[in-house]
């Protein structure tokens, strides 16, 4: 008979009968008896924390879902070991009891091995904005002085993207209630533009450098009705280069249309931002069933530290339906708009394989890019292997896109509409995720594109 983690199938002891045991062990998240029930309860009467060299007894408390005086039972077990656990503060965690001073009481004993140490990982994710990144060196400082705060430090290299960033997340302040990330980055990106020069009679793809160094902060909340909303503030400062070249040749370019011109000087943004969030999606590797829905608006403006000024509103709306045993239609709508005085690199494109597929990226955006979009995408996924379903490592994708993208004094009609259809897979990759290939056809010209990215498209 094999030694499987027997610990994990018993249930929780109940003191209010067996109180003649004189201590219980809970590891693994169970107290461990046998003859309980899971619907038993008994009251915490103290919280006793050992093993916490590093990290503050009241950051453990602040992991816990109960407090003394509570009454506990096999489920609050499991969610408050999972809470523990998750945190990657600690080798292990153990629960141990002690009868408490009557009947039906019991002092709760957390035993911990922390890390002690930082270690460092490598990471693998993509923006909607800026393309699949790749940080191959990640430093992670989690829980470094003890207060439960995740730290990391990230080198940072994309399809369009190159800096780093220091993100730290602190859960669980005030009241237990708000959690607040904040993220400093130096980051550099490359925009496309596509506009004709010189002699040439068709768009040339034109690129050009942003650089941006900024702080965000961003508060969350864990309950009630208040964890679907968010508010961020980010102040930026942002230096475009005046320099652009020919995506083939490398060739400077000598004139720029002027509604570009008007946006290569060094600026600086201050933005505040809110944002409703819900998410009824049964899985996030492979949703099955269920919708999240996101809108954001946001503000920036010189009396929030910085000197452009502009409104900009996001609906995103995703939903999910199993048509088969484990096959799934996505659907995916999304519309954006922001007033006329945002720059190019605060306004929205389309093109490319986060956005609409069979086109190059970012091919089908106006000359200073685009004020108002709207996109949608149709897939069909099934899994081509069905091991450890949902997290299988192949599958299939046929897909229909169709959006439209411009500025907000120009026509923007059903003349304007451009769509694309395709087939492709999803492969689930080490360290990377999920590497997404998509071939697709645009359908009101000729031709093919190749889409590489991570991750789905939503």
């Amino acid at each position: 008979m094999k030694l499987k983690p027997i610990l994990l199938n018993i249930s929780i002891i109940s003191l209010l009968i067996l109180s003649i045991e004189p201590e219980f062990c809970l590891a693994n998240g169970y107290i461990a008896d046998p003859q309980a029930t899971q619907s038993q309860e008994l009251i915490i009467e103290a919280i006793a924390i050992k093993g916490a060299f590093k990290t503050k007894h009241e950051t453990v408390l602040r992991y816990l879902t109960f407090s003394e005086g509570d009454a506990i039972d096999q489920q609050a077990v499991e969610i408050n070991y999972k809470r523990l656990v998750d945190t990657n503060f600690f080798k292990r965690v153990y629960f141990l009891t002690q009868p408490g001073s009557t009947k039906g009481k019991v002092i709760l004993i957390i035993e911990l091995e922390e890390r002690l140490w930082p270690y460092f990982e490598i990471e693998g994710s993509y923006s909607e904005i800026d393309g699949w990144y790749f940080s191959p060196l990640c430093l992670r400082l989690d829980n470094f002085f003890g207060g439960g705060r995740r730290n990391k430090l990230r080198l940072l290299f994309g399809d369009r993207l190159a800096g780093f960033d220091f993100d730290q997340y602190t859960p669980y302040i005030w009241s237990k209630n708000l959690n607040l990330n904040t993220n400093f980055y130096i980051m550099s990106r490359e925009i496309i533009h596509y506009f004709k020069y010189g002699d040439f009679q068709e768009k040339q793809e034109v690129t050009q450098k942003v650089g941006n160094v900024g702080l965000k902060l961003k508060y969350t909340a864990n309950h009630g009705i208040w964890k679907h909303f968010s508010m961020f503030y980010q102040l930026e400062a942002i230096f475009p280069d005046s320099v652009f070249k020919d995506k083939k040749n490398g060739n400077k370019l000598s004139t720029i249309p002027k509604i570009i011109e008007e946006d290569t000087t060094r600026t600086s943004k201050g933005l505040l931002g809110f944002s409703v969030t819900t998410d009824t999606r049964d899985n996030r590797f492979y949703p099955t069933s269920g919708i999240w829905t996101s809108l954001s608006a946001e503000f920036a403006s010189p009396k929030f530290g910085g000197k452009l000024q502009f409104q900009r509103f996001m609906f995103d709306f995703r939903i999910y339906q199993r048509v088969s045993a484990r096959n799934v239609v996505a659907l995916h709508l999304r519309f954006g708009n922001t007033t006329g005085s945002a720059p190019f690199y605060e306004r929205f494109y389309l093109g490319g394989a986060n956005s609409l597929r069979g086109y190059k990226g970012r091919s089908l955006t106006p000359v200073g890019w685009g004020t108002r979009l709207a996109l949608g995408n149709i897939e069909y996924r099934f899994p081509l292997k069905y091991k450890d379903f949902p997290k299988h490592w192949l599958t299939g994708v046929m897909f229909y896109d169709f959006g439209a993208i411009g500025h907000s004094f120009e026509k923007f009609g059903r003349e304007e509409l451009r769509t694309g259809a395709g087939f492709g897979f999803r492969i689930r990759m080490p360290v990377l995720g999920l590497l997404r290939l998509d071939v697709a056809y645009p359908l009101e010209t000729r031709g093919s594109e190749l889409h590489i990215s991570i991750g789905h498209t939503f």
